[in-house]
């Protein structure tokens, strides 16, 4: 791929129900919100093989009773828009999702969390050491996993409603991912470009991704 370039995908399965990490619950939108959102943790897949990576934290530790997970976070982590990433920012974040009046569908996945279903869950954040202690109710092997997928990718809470709405507009859509929105429209295309502001930037050679919506498999393969 050359460096710059813009790449035109089609994920299928047509325009997603959510955009939002917090409320999306299918595979459509998971692919999409990738493009622009990110967890502490990532994926990495070399040879087939999938194994969890450090992303917005650089490295972690955990306790000996498997119980406290203490998150170091990047430095200098960045919004795509340009505003400041606080360890905070990930309490906020899961909390909302977590929130029984919110009604995530993967909301749950925070039951793993200490303090799950009262009103905070047991997540502390240091926002000038750049660290997110974790308290678990039991230990829980595949945690980590749980910290790269969609839905603990925090969002931008001041800007995030109830109904998701604010993840359909570009000035709104705010990230922390490797691209960023500049358009939606549905039924159509959504577009990114490169997050100059992200993590890793200098290691993305695409300049954006043309992501095209449709469920129908017939106009797939004709646009392709």
């Amino acid at each position: 791929v050359a460096d710059g370039e813009i790449v035109n995908v089609m994920y299928g399965g047509g325009t997603p129900e959510s955009m939002d990490p917090a409320l999306n619950s299918a595979s459509t939108g998971s692919n999409l919100i990738r493009l622009a959102f990110a967890g502490l943790m990532g994926t990495r897949v070399v040879d087939g093989v999938a194994t969890s990576e450090p992303e917005l934290a650089e490295s972690h530790t955990i306790s000996e009773d498997g119980l406290g997970y203490t998150f170091t976070l990047r430095d200098g982590l960045k919004w795509s828009d340009g505003s400041d990433f606080f360890a905070s920012d990930v309490v906020k974040s899961w909390n909302r999702a977590a929130d029984v009046d919110l009604g995530a569908a993967y909301g749950f996945l925070f039951d793993v969390i200490d303090g799950y279903g009262t009103e905070s869950l047991n997540v502390v954040a240091d926002d000038a050491a750049r660290t997110l202690v974790v308290t678990l109710k039991a230990p829980c092997a595949y945690f980590l996993e749980l910290c790269g997928f969609t839905t603990f990718c925090p969002v931008k809470v001041d800007v995030a409603d109830a109904e998701g709405a604010w993840a359909t507009k570009p000035e709104t859509f705010i990230g922390t991912g490797p691209f960023k929105m500049v358009s939606y429209k549905v039924d159509d295309v959504i577009e990114y470009v490169k997050n100059e502001n992200y993590w890793n930037a200098e290691n993305v050679k695409l300049g954006g991704v043309n992501a095209f919506l449709s469920e129908d498999s017939v106009a797939i393969l004709a646009a392709y």
